[in-house]
């Protein structure tokens, strides 16, 4: 059918409008030119509504301009008016609009939106669609966004999805989430943390940067007999429980986790970090622009030897157990006591870095190298722990000779400091002074290159990996799992996803309220402005106060069309997307888009 041509031989043309509810139009119009000006509308003429089966309301007004449409059902296609017919051909080939019958006329969207959109921003949903395909990758980031949200089994998710937004989302049934989590292994699991961290390390070298990233893990409980992992370790909460070992690999400047690995949940932390090592050199990572930090509990001449072998730099934290370091401490004991010289007024300690020879492994043998073992001491603590230590010792001196009953931790731990001397007990000085040589220091191994000061500041940020455990455990509910062994690997990778995108949100919260000067936040309290962000001032505490505030935000399903509209955002609610780097949302959302 051609397009509408008037009494006088003018043909209009023809164009779809949608409105800000979501309602399209359908309107003729015609041009004309004007000299010097450029072509013009001279007249424009409503058509009729467009309805969602393709047909055209067709109103009065049109009929009186163009008599020969009367009686005639219009259609809308390949931009043109249609008959019945003509619309019929074309609609075989058209993809069947998607059934929402199930969802719920009024929505949630203000923490979806804000998860989907840092998801987005940070390649996220990018690098789960590159591995495991366009349709499961975006499932898999819906399910940690609705762990974001909500505490409780993921087979909650498709009544959770009824009144809440997610782009292009459906509900998963019990059988097909099965499916999906069954879907994640290993190997696709070691693809995508390579692709996070590829990205992360792209970014990094743009800024001239170097990476710093912290290894550490955690036990997650479990009731499952079938996960060939889960065995009984270490637990220090739900003992009676077997236990899966989950390692992680944290960014310090995002947050982020570039890294996940699971083993057996007897395996210590030693045995670990060279597994994990060895995992991420199979998965293509580059470490050669890399620092990695970890806590004492992965120090053993074996691991650092495995570091220097694969010629990565480390900063390590390591105990006072070894003999050559309580050497090292004794023999510099004049400058860690010195208050002036050797001190660090901002971190609070003194500070001194000794040199060690360690043999490395190459190709070309065995060659020597050198490490820097950087000293500590915080007097402070040194004077409270040595006080503490001889007065629990008086303590249990004078339990002894009264004949009073002692506990037998107490009594284990302190026993070493009482000497017996004529049937009356008495505390040993020698034993004390010799442990509180020791009180307030610690050590860290380390062969980047930096002073002991600026190696400590790294080795504190190392608290990034503890926040993300605590987000893991404490606010995405992956304290335990209750999973079998062909899908546990999946839902642990949903729970990661998840407590990485939650950490990546109070980065961003610490550090636009550090970002601001005390004068300008003064100057916003008294404007009013984004007075949301100013009391902010311990982000650990906040972050659930900003996004229980999102949970209010909510959109309005119109009555004839698959378009919802959102309501007004208060002035707090933008400030608290600005806050978290979020743009604002559009005034109408949907949940597909053909």
């Amino acid at each position: 059918m051609q397009n509408p041509v008037d009494s006088k031989g003018r043909k209009w043309s023809l164009i779809k409008i949608t409105d800000k509810v979501g309602r399209q139009t359908i309107q003729a119009y015609r041009n004309h030119w004007i000299p010097g000006k450029g072509s013009r509308v001279a007249q424009r003429l409503s058509v009729g509504r467009l309805n969602e089966d393709g047909s055209i309301k067709v109103v009065k007004g049109f009929l009186a301009h163009f008599p020969e449409f009367d009686g005639i059902d219009l259609y809308w296609g390949r931009n043109e008016l249609l008959t019945k017919d003509e619309f019929d051909e074309i609609a075989a080939d058209r993809p069947t609009p998607v059934d929402i019958s199930w969802s719920e006329p009024i929505i949630h969207f203000g923490l979806p939106w804000v998860a989907y959109q840092i998801a987005e921003q940070m390649g996220v949903l990018h690098d789960l669609q590159e591995v495991f395909g366009a349709k499961q990758g975006r499932d898999l980031l819906n399910l940690a966004i609705f762990k974001l949200d909500h505490a409780g089994s993921l087979s909650l998710y498709e009544d959770w999805l009824s009144y809440h937004w997610l782009p292009e989302a459906n509900p998963i049934d019990s059988r097909r989430l099965s499916e999906l989590l069954a879907s994640v292994n290993e190997i696709n699991t070691g693809a995508y943390f390579s692709l996070r961290h590829q990205r992360a390390l792209k970014q990094a070298k743009s800024k001239n940067l170097g990476m710093t990233l912290s290894f550490d893990s955690t036990s997650i409980s479990t009731y499952s007999e079938t996960i060939q992992e889960a065995a009984y370790g270490k637990a220090k909460q739900d003992a009676h429980l077997k236990q899966v070992n989950l390692s992680l690999l944290c960014d310090h400047a995002s947050g982020d986790v570039l890294f996940a690995l699971t083993h057996e949940g007897s395996v210590n932390d030693k045995a670990a970090l060279p597994f994990a090592l060895s995992r991420m050199q199979a998965a293509g990572y580059d470490l050669e622009h890399c620092v990695l930090v970890t806590d004492r509990g992965y120090q053993s001449i074996y691991n650092t030897s495995s570091e220097l072998k694969l010629d990565l730099k480390f900063i390590q934290g390591i105990t006072t157990v070894e003999d050559c370091v309580k050497a090292a401490f004794k023999r510099r004991s004049r400058q860690l006591n010195d208050l002036i010289a050797f001190s660090d007024p901002d971190l609070e300690t003194n500070a001194f870095t000794d040199k060690e020879s360690w043999a490395n492994d190459t190709p070309a043998g065995k060659m020597a190298v050198t490490v820097d073992l950087h000293l500590y001491r915080n007097m402070e603590k040194a004077v409270q722990e040595s006080r503490r230590l001889k007065k629990n010792a008086l303590t249990l001196v004078e339990a002894l000779n009264k004949g009073e009953k002692v506990d037998h931790d107490f009594y284990s731990k302190y026993k070493k400091y009482v000497t017996k001397y004529r049937e009356n007990y008495t505390v040993d000085i020698g034993q004390l002074s010799q442990a509180a040589e020791l009180m307030g220091c610690f050590a860290i191994r380390s062969n980047c290159g930096l002073n002991a000061i600026e190696v400590l500041r790294i080795y504190r940020q190392r608290n990034v990996i503890e926040q993300n455990f605590n987000q893991l455990k404490n606010w995405v509910d992956g304290d335990r799992m209750y999973a079998t062994e062909s899908t546990y690997r999946g839902r642990l990778l949903v729970f990661v996803v998840a407590e990485a995108l939650r950490m990546v949100m109070l980065n961003r919260v610490a550090g636009a309220v550090k970002g601001k000067s005390e004068a300008e936040k003064k100057a916003a309290k008294l404007k009013g402005d984004n007075v949301l962000a100013d009391f902010m001032k311990l982000p650990y505490e906040s972050l659930p106060k900003l996004l229980a505030g999102l949970k209010g935000l909510v959109a309005v399903k119109h009555c004839s069309t698959q378009a919802f509209t959102v309501k007004t955002l208060a002035k707090k609610k933008r400030d608290t997307l600005a806050l978290l780097g979020i743009p604002l949302p559009p005034k109408v959302l949907y949940r597909f888009r053909s």
